[in-house]
């Protein structure tokens, strides 16, 4: 139980936030050099917002 009040689950109801915050770190921690793994990132955030659009 968090003292905010939100759910737990409130994470799991933004993947693409989530996917977008470990982009910037990783752009931020190697940058440039390490596009495959944000470009994966990216891809599996589409394929969260596309599958919650459907």
């Amino acid at each position: 139980m968090s003292s905010t009040g939100q759910p737990p689950r409130a994470a799991d109801r933004c993947p693409w936030r989530a996917a977008l915050v470990g982009y910037l770190i990783v752009n931020r921690w190697n940058v440039g050099g390490n596009q495959a793994m944000a470009h994966l990132l990216l891809k599996s955030a589409r394929r969260h917002l596309t599958r919650e659009a459907a």
